[in-house]
């Protein structure tokens, strides 16, 4: 967080309870743009030291209050999503659901996002018992998926800690849709993403490997990853090398005498938020990008894990949330659903006046939702895409976005999107929709 972010958020803490406020004030008091303002107000609801609703605006309450109307016990929601209590039914009927962690990754993982959670956690995990000895550890409360049964030495654990386990034979997501949904539970959610929550470990290639290794590690990937990076022994990216140059070479060859600089690849810390390096990604025309840690290459990151994350924003904040930002108005012909034209209105800008490629990214994301959910009457998810953006947007704060239907079948569909005003053509992209298996016969 800036230092300036820091001075409002100390700001908003030192205001009475009751009092009312907007960003607009709040940037003219302390001299500050609307856009740190706005930061600041959503790192002060994430700490719950402020309330929005609408028609009411935004005010200053107590800190993590008790008794919140936007939560629910543990109980109320083992209750509505037919769930089993195994262990801590009588604390369970008093705790309230504060904070949502959805354990699929490594210990170090959980229990970083445990330490993070505001209060007590309510952690979704399956059979992974050494995640549940984890969690358990660090006090938290455990929702075992998938069927996954809690042994004796976890259920003796839990007693000791005082903690509840429930149990379901729903998987992870489900649950999490379902309090989300059918509950109306906002669900917190860290704010600015990192990169390395979303990057994938890479296979290494080294500098004193063959064109075989290429072939063993990366040639099923070469469609969709053109180029790999290559490291030394100490991970550091020494050059690249692309698919068409490695299916060309001699197997026994060594990447040392076929790699490029790496000076044209992108490269981006993993402590980056995923916004940014949308934004990035996007204004550089990328579909690929190298994570890096200490100078070392830790993963990478695809055109098609941004979409992703911005699927992840959409769940998290809920269908309709983006009032703050933007506006969008279906202005095309009812009836005709091969082609949507879209009026953008942005609310919020940087402090150019300019819409960021981040934002514009969501503007397109959010029509091609609302187009996809037009097409289909069942779930579906956005599995990949490119895009590209040939202009800069300017101080622009109104565009049309148009998306229209490639190829359509019963298995999802191809849309090809554009951002554009009377004089430019801003940005484009192709987003693959896909239905969900078990809706497919539906369609």
């Amino acid at each position: 967080m800036s230092s300036k972010q820091e001075d409002v958020l100390n700001y908003i803490a030192g205001m009475k309870p009751g009092q009312h406020f907007s960003v607009r004030g709040l940037a003219k008091a302390l001299n500050v743009s609307e856009g740190t303002a706005y930061k600041s107000l959503k790192q002060a609801e994430a700490q719950s030291l402020v309330s929005t609703k609408p028609k009411t605006g935004t005010v200053r309450i107590n800190a993590r209050p008790p008794e919140s109307s936007e939560s629910i016990t543990l109980a109320e929601a083992a209750r509505n999503l037919g769930v089993t209590c195994v262990c801590g039914a009588e604390k369970a009927s008093v705790t309230r659901i504060v904070s949502i962690v959805l354990a699929d990754g490594s210990k170090a993982q959980l229990s970083e996002a445990i330490g993070k959670a505001m209060g007590s956690a309510l952690c979704l995990i399956g059979d992974r018992p050494e995640l549940q000895v984890e969690a358990i550890g660090m006090g938290a409360d455990i929702l075992l998926t998938g069927g996954a049964r809690a042994g004796t030495d976890i259920l003796t654990a839990a007693e000791k800690a005082g903690c509840c386990i429930f149990a379901s034979r729903q998987d992870g997501y489900t649950i999490l849709s379902l309090l989300q949904y059918k509950l109306g539970l906002k669900l917190p959610h860290d704010e600015t993403p990192s990169v390395k929550d979303w990057m994938h470990e890479p296979p290494y290639l080294y500098h004193d490997d063959m064109v075989a290794d290429w072939h063993r590690l990366y040639h099923d990937m070469f469609s969709e990853y053109t180029t790999c990076a290559v490291v030394d022994d100490d991970l550091k990216i020494c050059g690249t090398i692309n698919a068409m140059t490695a299916m060309r070479a001699i197997p026994s060859q060594r990447m040392s005498n076929l790699i490029t600089s790496p000076d044209d690849c992108c490269v981006v810390d993993e402590s980056s938020s995923m916004s940014d390096l949308a934004g990035r990604m996007l204004s550089e025309k990328r579909i690929l990008a190298f994570v890096t840690a200490n100078g070392g290459m830790t993963g990478f990151i695809s055109a098609s894990d941004v979409l992703r994350y911005y699927q992840y924003e959409k769940m998290s904040k809920g269908e309709n949330e983006h009032p703050d930002d933007f506006h969008l108005e279906l202005i095309s012909e009812q009836g005709d659903t091969s082609r949507h034209v879209y009026m953008a209105y942005l609310q919020n800008s940087d402090e150019r006046g300019a819409m960021s490629h981040s934002q514009a990214v969501n503007l397109v994301f959010a029509a091609a939702n609302l187009h996809g959910r037009e097409l289909f009457s069942v779930p579906f998810e956005f599995e990949s895409g490119t895009f590209y953006a040939p202009k800069y947007f300017g101080g622009k704060k109104e565009f049309m976005i148009s998306s229209e239907v490639m190829k359509k079948s019963a298995t999802g569909s191809a849309l090809e999107l554009e951002m554009y005003d009377d004089s430019f053509s801003y940005m484009k992209c192709t987003l693959i929709l896909s239905v969900a298996d078990e809706h497919q016969a539906e369609e």
